[in-house]
């Protein structure tokens, strides 16, 4: 059995995407809460897991990637990326995982007019990776399957 390296979803943008230059590109960062309910005694309990997401944006103008905003709905597939760093006044070893995006799509409707395509597929704008997608589904990339634009806000 091969490992994977897969992580898939779908909740709401905590804080509008902010970006820094990297190189010959520039990264996106944005959280996404993800609701989780579970059941404390009699009741069920909604709570909410913060993720972080690190996605390249567009090659040529380094916009972001995705027309999401804070409280936006998407769907976001990646990868996992453990990262450590000691701190720089305690010295300590910190560690934090974040979602390495090579596919984001806004989940809300388009307002009337915007007929513009919705999903990014951030590795396209990492230098080096020039219009690279797998054709792993009926779509030709590895995004949500066909259908998903389709679902209203939740």
């Amino acid at each position: 059995m091969s490992d994977l390296n897969q992580v898939t979803l779908t909740g709401r943008l905590g804080r509008d995407p902010e970006n820094r230059a990297a190189g010959a590109g520039t990264i996106w960062k944005f959280s996404v809460g993800v609701a989780e309910s579970k059941k404390d005694g009699n009741e069920w309990v909604n709570e909410t897991k913060w993720v972080e997401v690190e996605a390249w944006g567009d090659k040529r103008t380094g916009a972001p990637p995705c027309e999401a905003r804070k409280g936006s709905a998407v769907f976001v597939s990646g990868k996992l990326d453990p990262q450590s760093w000691e701190d720089r006044v305690t010295k300590e070893k910190k560690y934090k995982t974040v979602v390495k995006a090579s596919v984001i799509r806004t989940l809300e409707q388009p307002s009337r007019g915007d007929n513009r395509e919705r999903a990014h597929h951030p590795e396209q704008g990492r230098p080096g990776n020039a219009d690279r997608r797998t054709a792993s589904g009926p779509q030709g990339s590895n995004g949500p399957p066909a259908g998903w634009d389709d679902i209203p806000d939740f």
